[in-house]
């Protein structure tokens, strides 16, 4: 059920968040760090939003993670932006 609504509604962060909850009390990080990186393939995931995303995520790393995992996050969040400003000229140049 939970995967119709996010189909219907991808943008909503509330809603990733509340799946993202749930996972967190199941405990298996491979299926929440899965999540983490499916909501940042969401195409228009705006910035603020990201932002609180990856600094969710970054939390959840320091808590559960190991160092490795806590820089993969950090570089997914640098590309991130990278795209993110690539998005934009290509939006500004049309």
């Amino acid at each position: 059920m939970f995967e119709g609504v996010l189909s219907t509604y991808p943008k909503r962060l509330d809603l990733w968040n509340q799946l993202l909850d749930l996972e967190i009390q199941q405990g298996d990080d491979g299926i929440i760090r899965a999540l983490f990186e499916r909501v940042l393939k969401t195409k228009g995931v705006k910035p603020k939003a990201a932002k609180v995303w990856f600094k969710r995520w970054s939390e959840w790393e320091d808590n559960h993670g190991d160092s490795k995992s806590q820089e993969k996050v950090r570089a997914k969040a640098k590309e991130w932006v990278r795209a993110a400003a690539e998005m934009k000229s290509k939006d500004a140049s049309k």
